[in-house]
C-alpha cells in the first residue's frame, strides 16, 4: 500500500510540474512554429531578387 501511495504522489507532482511549466511550453512551441514557418516560406519563395540601380 505504502508504495501505491508513493506512486500516486510522485504522479501528482509531475501534473503540478507540467500545469506550472505548460504556459512556457506553450510559448515555446509557437515561437518555434513560427520560426520555422519563416524558414520554410523563405526556402519555398526564395530569397527576393536585388535590383542593383542603373
Amino acid at each position: 500500500m505504502e508504495r501505491f501511495l508513493k506512486w500516486l504522489d510522485d504522479c501528482d507532482d509531475l501534473m503540478v510540474v507540467f500545469r506550472v511549466q505548460a504556459p512556457a511550453l506553450i510559448v515555446t512551441a509557437v515561437l518555434a512554429a513560427a520560426f520555422l514557418a519563416g524558414v520554410g516560406a523563405f526556402l519555398l519563395l526564395g530569397a527576393p531578387d536585388l535590383h542593383a540601380a542603373p
